[in-house]
């Protein structure tokens, strides 16, 4: 099929609109409106859930004279167009992926994950220093936990944004990921509760240099998720990943490719209740939270060999 922004450069007049996907049984189309504006609507028996607009994304629904459903979803600024394109590529693929429900329930439930994270970023890109470090989680996600647990077990480990605190949790261990540039004196912890925890964890600290596009072992944030979908013969875990990588702000978008990173290794550490982090119990009631940096040499008699 083609990409969202082809089909929309296709249609030449308002009011028309191209059905996508003909062969699954989703009714989507993609089209202008009467304003010329960008449309993507589906039909279906189902009746729309309770959703709302947001500040580019105008939602109608309405019930037509054959008894189904309409919801769409209209670009009422232009400026935006090409988010636009990559939001409706992204709310596509997920309502094939998960082809066993009705097209307006998947649509509801993406539309809502992009909802929450366009309030966090409303350019719908990550920062290079937020790729390096969800490239690094998925490097220790397909290298470490996969091989140990089985591809099952550690995405279902993988809750990083869901509980915001570790980004690994299997059985009685965490493990909190961290990626910095190969030779850099410290490691950030972003909050107390990272490394101050009731069971023993692990920090895993992944050095990464930036390198050249022309890398053969480059690794860029769309194609470590290429590889990670590659291990994956579930539609339903593969709808799983969708969703966790939303919630992480990504989309694929190619400029992700401009930010080739080169992996050099990882180190492990194990923190227990001696590790010299900062603890609640050690500061004052009135300090909400905290963010400091450990020098890397300092701890390595907590590396594990």
């Amino acid at each position: 099929m083609d990409n969202s922004a082809d089909i929309f450069n296709k249609i030449n007049n308002g009011s028309s609109a191209i059905r996508v996907h003909e062969n699954i049984n989703h009714n989507i189309f993609l089209g202008k409106d009467e304003k010329n504006r960008l449309i993507m609507f589906a039909i279906s028996d189902l009746e729309p859930s309770n959703i709302t607009s947001s500040n580019f994304i105008e939602i109608q629904t309405g019930l037509r004279s054959d008894g189904k459903w309409v919801l769409s979803f209209i670009l009422t600024n232009s400026n935006y167009s090409d988010l636009f394109c990559h939001f409706c590529d992204d709310m596509i693929d997920y309502a094939v992926e998960n082809k066993h429900k009705d097209v307006i329930e998947s649509f509801s439930n993406r539309y809502i994950k992009w909802q929450n994270m366009l309030k966090k970023n409303s350019t719908g890109l990550l920062s290079k220093e937020a790729v390096k470090g969800l490239i690094g989680e998925i490097h220790f996600l397909i290298n470490s936990m996969v091989p140990k647990y089985g591809i099952e077990k550690a995405v279902a480990a993988w809750v990083g944004m869901e509980y915001n605190i570790h980004d690994f949790i299997v059985d009685d261990l965490w493990y909190e990921i961290k990626s910095v540039k190969h030779g850099a004196p410290t490691v950030t912890v972003s909050s107390i509760e990272q490394l101050d925890c009731q069971n023993d964890g692990k920090l895993v600290i992944n050095y990464f240099n930036d390198t050249s596009i022309a890398d053969i072992d480059k690794i860029t944030l769309n194609s470590i998720i290429l590889e990670l979908f590659s291990l994956i013969n579930d539609d339903s875990l593969k709808i799983i990943i969708s969703d966790k990588l939303l919630d992480y702000g990504y989309i694929y978008r190619k400029e992700y490719d401009a930010f080739p990173f080169k992996f050099i290794r990882k180190e492990i550490y194990n923190i227990n209740n001696t590790f010299p982090a900062i603890r609640r119990n050690n500061i004052p009631d009135t300090v909400k939270n905290t963010k400091y940096e450990l020098f890397i040499i300092k701890i390595q008699n907590y590396k594990e060999d």
